[in-house]
């Protein structure tokens, strides 16, 4: 669970480290019970980071 508060919590300057920590978790089976809010993390990190498929395709033209 701390690694999920503490990446909720991260800044742009966090993300990549939290994420790296998200993505272990998800792979390992401790993360396992909370397969849902790591995933949550992980989308939220990958956003941060620009890291999600499709990132930068929105213009903010709207």
């Amino acid at each position: 669970m701390y690694v999920i508060e503490q990446a909720m919590r991260s800044h742009d300057d966090e993300a990549t480290h939290w994420l790296q920590r998200v993505i272990a978790l998800q792979n390992s089976p401790d993360g396992q019970p909370h397969a849902r809010a790591l995933a949550i993390a992980r989308a939220y990190l990958e956003e941060l980071t620009g890291r999600r498929v499709g990132a930068g395709a929105d213009t903010g033209q709207g």
